[in-house]
């Protein structure tokens, strides 16, 4: 009985200490709130040493919080006028073991501010200057006759000026600066670039591809105009396409138009083992395309326009003649979300039963069959629809159902792939370029330093639009990307296991319509590694993830991303998974609007931290009317050490969703994710060199230390707080409730002095 007094008694005990502590945690918002108001009256100097009264009597529970203050008191005493005090204020940061990431970039920052400079975080990256060339090779399409390259006597191609840039260059003592620039004209192009180690230059005297006339840059397309059509009168074809409009039926035979060969038709998605290269990414399968007035058509499907039951090895219900019908395609396929809504693929139909059921080529995707919830995909049966269009394999040729007052002059088969294709060629610049109807990638790049793409305008390609892949130094400048199958830049940069810095950035691009073929996990960027920087961009109409973050020092700031993640499940416009050493990357600064999934299980969220990702900042952005169901514009699932501060969230169904977990659970058998599991395993996060880089990751894997903090952030118009376990929160606000974020400016009378977020400045500052 004694010892269950006892018990009894430790039990009441650990039950006060636990309503002090949250006591206590109540206490310090009462007073952060009070000086806050103090501030927002006009007297910022009373407010900081309302501040600093804080600081002195700071509980444990609020320790996490201590740079938060600290940072209010700064920026207080530097407004006052108060510059000495101010830096005073923020050398208090320097007793701290560890400063979450976005106030030590903060604090940084405010103290150039502070000596009367603009904040160094708006900066603009500028494009370099052009160097004057000691050798440029000229390349005009309008010419009859290939020359030399000199002016009066350009190239007729851009590969015929690679190759005499590479033998002068062999040739030459010293490196000469060489460019390549390509007059105002369409460039038609057969075969990829391939630069070399050969064809690099130096620091100060790049190979640079450009054109002559940025205002009127030069076209490089993989496409092919298809200018003979003819009536179908194949037997064998004619019988297939539904009586209803084989009379407009027209095909096109490619030999003709000096395409010899379009096989074999490959499709893959992101549940696709045919496509899978490595973990988060899968490769492009290079898939033709059919356009018309600059519009993609259709490869001829059913339905039309939705996803139905596709009966994969089963026996459908109704549909049965029509199902039955499939047996007689040659080149057919399925395209569906076969189990999850958060995973597309592509399969090859083997044989189609006589009861209706159909098999499959194997492999098949890795998630089964549960849903069945797909469409027929190159299915000449299923022509019946103005622009649809089947491609004819066997016979190389295109069976088109043009709509009406076609104009074959403009009609366009991507037909050609990839146009420079770099290898460990570093000091290297391509500017001011179109690229249109590529088949596959528009430009790749592996293991390319020192590299400047600035001013591309890439359009109509099957895959991505650039994909960097090793290297360091790059420079991804005022590039716009639309209407792509696949994603719009893949970056993969530096080295975060080994804490290698690539010091890359991706500034000023608009990036708009993609995933036209591989719908999700197709980011439009997609970026690994380490030391990377996302500013000023804009991402719009993306029916999956905006950007994707596999790395860790990733600074995202300044973009604006609207009509994100409207289509594909379980995921945010911006989307990271299952690797808790993912550390030091802050997203702050930006505007996520329409952030709307109606129709997915989950929803969408503006951020999203899944399966144990750790350590992100996501600090004053503004989150605008977003998803009515499921996920809240920050969704956690099980992470750690994430700072959620300042941001101003309008008409968002739960600001903030998911779970934090103890960080044993992560490498348990039965709880822990295999991935984060493998990164743990793989990476020497223990050793000196992590700790000191990232502190937090000492106590990882102390479940009773193990928390994410919500402090700060405003929520406007309609929606509640939702919630997250294990979360702590402090001196979030609820303001106007009848505002609701129509205009990012609407927002600005919101915005309070701590919490300075740049409004105006978001998004891209030059194009449309």
């Amino acid at each position: 009985m004694r010892m269950l007094c006892i018990i009894w008694m430790v039990f009441l005990l650990c039950g006060v200490m636990v309503k002090n502590t949250v006591a206590d945690l109540a206490v310090v918002e009462q007073k952060l709130n009070a000086a806050d108001v103090v501030w927002l009256a006009g007297d910022a100097k009373v407010a900081a040493t309302q501040y600093d009264a804080i600081l002195d009597n700071l509980p444990e529970i609020a320790e996490p919080f201590r740079a938060t203050i600290i940072m209010r008191m700064a920026r207080a005493r530097i407004i006052a006028g108060d510059k000495a005090g101010g830096l005073a204020t923020l050398d208090l940061l320097k007793k701290k073991d560890y400063v979450p990431e976005h106030h030590a970039l903060a604090s940084e920052e405010l103290k150039v501010v502070a000596e009367g400079n603009t904040n160094p975080g708006l900066a603009q990256t500028p494009i370099p200057a052009l160097m004057p060339a000691s050798k440029t090779f000229h390349v005009d399409s309008g010419t009859s006759v290939s020359g030399d390259g000199s002016p009066d006597k350009p190239f007729m191609t851009l590969n015929k000026a690679v190759m005499s840039a590479r033998v002068l260059r062999r040739r030459s003592r010293t490196k000469p600066a060489i460019e390549i620039v390509l007059a105002p004209g369409v460039y038609r192009q057969e075969k990829t670039v391939l630069l070399s180690p050969a064809d690099s230059g130096t620091d100060k005297l790049p190979l640079v591809i450009r054109s002559k006339d940025a205002n009127n840059p030069a076209t490089i397309t993989g496409g092919t105009i298809l200018k003979e059509w003819h009536k179908l009168k194949d037997a064998a074809l004619i019988n297939k396409v539904p009586e209803s409009v084989r009379d407009d039926v027209l095909v096109c035979d490619l030999t003709a138009h000096k395409i010899s060969n379009m096989g074999p038709l490959v499709f893959g998605g992101f549940s696709s083992p045919r496509a899978q290269a490595a973990n988060h990414r899968f490769n492009t399968m290079s898939a033709p395309e059919l356009f018309y007035k600059g519009e993609p058509q259709t490869m001829a499907r059913w339905p039309n326009d939705r996803l139905t039951r596709i009966p994969v090895n089963e026996k459908p219900k109704q549909e049965i003649d029509r199902f039955r019908r499939w047996a007689n395609e040659d080149d057919l396929w399925l395209y569906g979300y076969w189990n999850k809504d958060w995973a597309d693929g592509y399969e090859k139909v083997a044989s189609v039963a006589e009861d209706g059921s159909i098999s499959i080529v194997p492999p098949a995707n890795y998630y089964g069959f549960g849903r069945r919830k797909g469409c027929a995909v190159n299915a000449l049966c299923e022509l019946d629809q103005p622009g649809e269009w089947y491609l004819d394999i066997k016979g190389n040729r295109v069976v088109y159902l043009p709509p009406e007052n076609f104009d074959p002059s403009q009609c366009v088969l991507a037909s050609f792939g990839t146009v420079i294709d770099a290898d460990n060629c570093s000091n290297l610049q391509i500017r001011d370029l179109k690229i249109n109807y590529i088949r596959g990638d528009a430009i790749s790049f592996r293991d390319c330093s020192n590299l400047l793409v600035a001013g591309l305008d890439i359009q109509d390609c099957s895959g991505w639009g650039i994909r960097i892949q090793g290297g360091k130094e790059h420079l991804v400048h005022s590039c716009r990307i639309e209407s792509m199958g696949r994603g719009a830049i893949d970056l993969w940069a530096g080295d975060w296991q080994n804490l290698m810095p690539a010091n890359s950035t991706v500034e000023n691009c608009h990036i708009s319509n993609l995933s036209r073929i591989d719908r999700t996990y197709t980011p439009a960027l997609l970026v690994d590694g380490m030391g990377l920087k996302i500013r000023y961009n804009s991402f719009v109409d993306i029916p999956s993830s905006a950007i994707r973050i596999e790395a860790c020092d990733v600074l995202v700031e300044l973009n604006h991303f609207r009509r994100c993640v409207y289509e594909s499940g379980d995921q945010g416009a911006i989307d990271m998974w299952a690797n808790p050493l993912y550390r030091g990357n802050v997203i702050r600064w930006n505007d996520f609007d329409s952030i709307i999934n109606p129709h997915a299980h989950y929803g969408a969220a503006a951020v999203r931290c899944d399966d144990y990702i750790s350590g992100f900042m996501i600090v004053q952005n503004v989150m605008r009317k977003g998803s009515p169901r499921g996920f809240g514009s920050v969704q956690f699932n099980q992470g750690t050490d994430n700072y959620v501060e300042g941001n101003i969230i309008v008409d968002w169904e739960k600001a903030f969703s998911g779970r934090s977990s103890a960080g044993a659970q992560w490498t348990s058998k039965i709880t822990g994710h295999s991935n984060s599991k493998r990164m743990l395993a793989e990476t020497d996060w223990q050793g000196e060199a992590w700790r000191q880089k990232y502190p937090m990751v000492r106590d990882l894997l102390n479940g009773n230390d193990n928390h994410n903090y919500l402090v700060g952030n405003l929520r406007l118009g309609s929606g509640g707080w939702g919630g997250v376990s294990r979360a702590i929160s402090l001196a979030n606000r609820v303001g106007d409730t009848n505002m609701h974020g129509d205009k990012l400016a609407d927002v600005k009378p919101f915005v309070a002095p701590w919490y300075p977020i740049p409004v105006d400045l978001i998004g891209p500052y030059t194009g449309d």
